[in-house]
């Protein structure tokens, strides 16, 4: 997923939802854009019994470079053929670990 756009737009809000709701559970219809995909992602993998992996990495892209916003805004390597060489990657196996 990607937001692009001028700092104060509303680009959080609507990938993740309403700040009160981003640690309740329950607050489907306040989540954002982003809780809505995993969530359904991860019913639709329970439902089939499929036996994906499901990651998360979150990078910010400013000035020509990447950062890791999961970890101190580190740099990130993005390689031409593959994406982001070293991007911290957390597993999520229910919508809990988001």
């Amino acid at each position: 997923m990607l937001a692009y756009g001028q700092t104060g737009t509303g680009k959080t809000h609507t990938v993740f939802g309403a700040k009160e709701a981003q640690l309740d559970v329950g607050a489907y219809d306040d989540w954002g854009v982003f809780p809505k995909v995993v969530s359904n992602t991860l019913k639709v993998m329970n439902e089939k019994g499929l036996k994906f992996k499901l990651f998360i990495s979150s990078l910010e892209f400013y000035l020509y470079q990447a950062y890791d916003l999961l970890n101190k805004n580190a740099p990130v390597t993005i390689a031409r053929e593959t994406g982001p060489r070293n991007a911290t990657q957390i597993l999520i196996e229910k919508i809990e670990d988001l």
